[in-house]
């Protein structure tokens, strides 16, 4: 009877624990169903089904179109951005977007437009800019705010858009434009791969210190918590998390047209040209008589799911060897230069290298990026000499060495690489810091000369920790970075490559791995410029950035700005560019000299901007090696205000007078997305925090999990207990 009775209730019991497993499996898979379906989505109802029940994609609630018109002088691009955003429900909502701009833009200029009525926006500081914004969306008056977040990464808010209204801002920024092997290029950023945020949530775990620390480092982000809309939370290593990781969706996932851009660029080079190229998107120009004009083919909008880039070569032997720009703002001068050192031959010059090569297998690899840097790392391998030594780091959650040691480049050891390389996958995490440490951690074998090259998106969230690490770690290393994928974070490549006496590049497509790699293979093996000053008799009044010129490696201009108070004889003044080390050579006398004629310096607006930005570059580096927060702010406020640049203690706000939106209408706030970067696995898509239940749903299932692991070990415990009892196995 007892064997009878203890079956049926162990029956009962485990159909009971299996309906609970199930139930626990159907809970996950439609938690892990919405958030795949729903990842993409914004807070709020910021997304609609489509009317055809067939369709699985969604109507956005707030549409976006983008146009960029661009203009490039002398060696500086000035772009008009105009963003529109469009109420398509039936709510007032508040649009809050979170966009890439270059990471050297220089944003001088914000207006917002509703209907034909144009309200000009006013550069403030950023906590009163975000207190006149939350008043005027609260009284129910159109108001817009733009922040920076990052040097490349900005916010837009934009309040009380009425159903079925339009409204417009325009951003107007400039850029400097890179100058390498006789080749121009321009980028423009559309979108953002989402950032890997490392640290520990915040919780009511963390102990004082640690709360301290993090409103610290709010307050060092000038937070004011503009937007808390993003898929991640704060944690220790990453304040402003919230700020920085805007929900994505896969381009073909929305029903209705959204996130579309049209790009047209001026190019007026003053030089003649050889070609006019883009790797990224199809393109089509037309000679000018003041330039070049070029535009999309046949001027088509394109989907903003990947960076747009623009190279233009000039006809060879007109390659310029020097470019010298002003403009002067009253009794000041400032200028811009441009100049390409002689080139030295690396006979007797150079050392034997060691060469770490490390790549990023994280998540956001995965695609089209993932192949680009194998391919990448393939051909590297194979401009190795036998007098060369290497290793292959792979991170992504963790970090691993393919060799112990660095390892002569014989052909067992770069067959054993070879097929490292291809077994590459990607998944997991972005812990960039323990690969720089693994990278970073071995001194150069004496008579070596040591060089690291990163090849990675880029895409974390704790850049400056990253570039206090390389500046600590470095020794006499030297360290590049290779952009991979359709969006890298570029403002982490260039700093990561400044902070390690190195240089950046990208590659945009595999169509570019060849050419690419060449070119830095063939820059690596040549003698770095070392020590290049420039001399004139005006330097001790001439504030001049960067204040130590970066090491050259071939094809590498000197590229300076400098500011003259009072400077308006400074064209009478001789002035030079000298060099005093190449490769193993150092000297007292300078090693080569180019006389620079201030007289025929072109005039060109926004070099006084260039230089100021520069400036504020130069401070917000020296917070990053530890400099006070306090006098890194006094100096870069008072700097931006008065150029009227954005920064991270300024903003830009506009307001219109008259109140829009009905006192008893509620405000709807949206997260517009971005477009996830082209190639990318759908499943790196990611929500806001708020968007959906699943969270919810996967706390259930662990629940029932957790019911059904109890009731089974009260089964196993009650057998145990009756065995004992009656002496017998029952």
């Amino acid at each position: 009877m007892l064997n009878a009775t203890y079956a049926h209730a162990s029956l009962y019991r485990g159909w009971m624990v299996f309906a609970l497993f199930l139930s626990t499996l159907c809970w996950t898979s439609l938690a892990r169903a919405v958030n795949d379906d729903w990842s993409d989505v914004g807070s709020g109802e910021l997304f609609f089904l489509a009317n055809d029940a067939s369709s699985p994609n969604y109507l956005p609630a707030v549409t976006l179109s983008t146009s960029y018109d661009a203009n490039v002088a002398g060696l500086i691009a000035t772009t008009e951005m105009t963003q529109t955003f469009r109420n398509d429900s039936q709510q007032w909502r508040e649009a809050v977007y979170v966009f890439p701009l270059p990471e050297d833009a220089a944003v001088f200029s914000m207006d917002m437009q509703v209907g034909d009525r144009l309200i000009v926006g006013k550069i403030e500081e950023k906590q009163k800019a975000e207190k006149v914004y939350q008043q005027a969306k609260a009284e129910g008056k159109r108001a817009a705010v733009v922040h920076q977040q990052r040097p490349n990464l900005f916010t837009h808010k934009v309040a009380n858009i009425g159903p079925g209204e339009m409204i417009t801002l325009t951003l107007r920024y400039q850029q400097n434009i890179r100058y390498r092997a006789g080749a121009f290029s321009l980028a423009l950023p559309l979108t953002v791969t989402p950032r890997y945020i490392p640290g520990s949530s915040a919780a009511p775990a963390w102990s004082e210190e640690d709360k301290n620390r993090l409103r610290n480092e709010l307050r060092s982000h000038e937070s004011t918590l503009i937007n808390d809309s993003g898929w991640a939370p704060a944690t220790d290593q990453v304040a402003d998390a919230p700020e920085i990781t805007p929900p994505t969706i896969a381009a073909e996932d929305l029903a209705t047209p959204s996130h579309q851009a049209r790009i047209r660029v001026h190019l007026n080079p003053g030089l003649p040209l050889e070609s006019i190229e883009s790797a990224t998107h199809r393109i089509q120009w037309v000679q000018q008589t003041n330039g070049y004009e070029v535009s999309l083919e046949s001027n088509k909008d394109i989907l903003m799911d990947r960076d747009f880039t623009l190279t233009w070569r000039v006809r060879q032997g007109a390659e310029p060897e020097a470019a010298l720009f002003k403009e002067v703002v009253g009794d000041d001068v400032y200028a811009q230069l441009l100049l390409m050192p002689p080139q030295f031959s690396d006979e007797g010059l150079s050392l034997p290298r060691e060469l770490i090569w490390v790549i990023d297998t994280s998540g956001s690899m995965e695609g089209v990026s993932i192949q680009q840097a194998r391919e990448a790392l393939l051909q590297a391998l194979d401009t190795l000499t036998p007098r060369d030594r290497f290793n292959v780091i792979e991170f992504n959650s963790s970090a691993r060495k393919l060799f112990p040691q660095a390892t002569p480049a014989q052909e067992r050891a770069l067959h054993q690489a070879r097929r490292f390389v291809r077994g590459l996958k990607a998944d997991g995490g972005t812990e960039i810091a323990e690969a720089l440490d693994r990278a970073l951690s071995d001194a150069a074998p004496e008579g070596y000369v040591r060089q690291v090259v990163f090849l990675t998106d880029g895409s974390v969230g704790n850049e400056m920790a990253l570039f206090k690490q390389i500046d600590q770690q470095l020794g006499d290393s030297r360290l590049f970075t290779v952009g991979i994928g359709p969006s890298p974070n570029r403002f982490f490549m260039r700093k990561a490559a400044q902070f390690g006496r190195g240089t950046y590049r990208h590659i945009s497509d595999t169509s570019e791995v060849s050419d690419k790699i060449a070119e830095l293979s063939d820059a690596l093996r040549q003698p770095a410029l070392r020590d290049v000053r420039l001399d004139t008799p005006v330097t001790p009044n001439a504030e001049v950035y960067p204040l130590a010129i970066p090491d050259l490696y071939r094809g590498e201009p000197v590229q300076l700005l400098f500011k003259v108070e009072d400077g308006a004889g400074m064209s009478e003044l001789p002035a030079s560019i000298q060099g005093f080390g190449v490769g193993l050579l150092q000297d007292e006398q300078p090693l080569w000299s180019r006389s620079l004629d201030l007289q025929q310096a072109a005039p060109s607006q926004g070099v006084a901007r260039a230089w100021a930005r520069h400036k504020i570059d130069h401070w917000l580096d020296r917070k990053s090696m530890g400099e006070t927060e306090e006098s890194v702010r006094d100096t870069v406020l008072p700097l931006a205000l008065d150029f009227a640049l954005m920064s991270p203690y300024t903003s830009f706000v506009a307001v219109e007078e008259t109140p829009a939106r009905p006192r008893d209408s509620e405000l709807e706030s949206d997260a517009v997305p971005n477009l996830l970067p082209q190639g990318m696995s759908p499943n790196m898509a990611r929500m806001p925090r708020t968007a959906t239940a699943s969270p919810l749903m996967i706390h259930v299932g662990v629940f029932c999990m957790t019911v059904a692991g109890l009731l089974g070990w009260r089964d196993i415990r009650e057998l145990r207990n009756r065995k004992y009892r009656f002496g017998r196995r029952v």
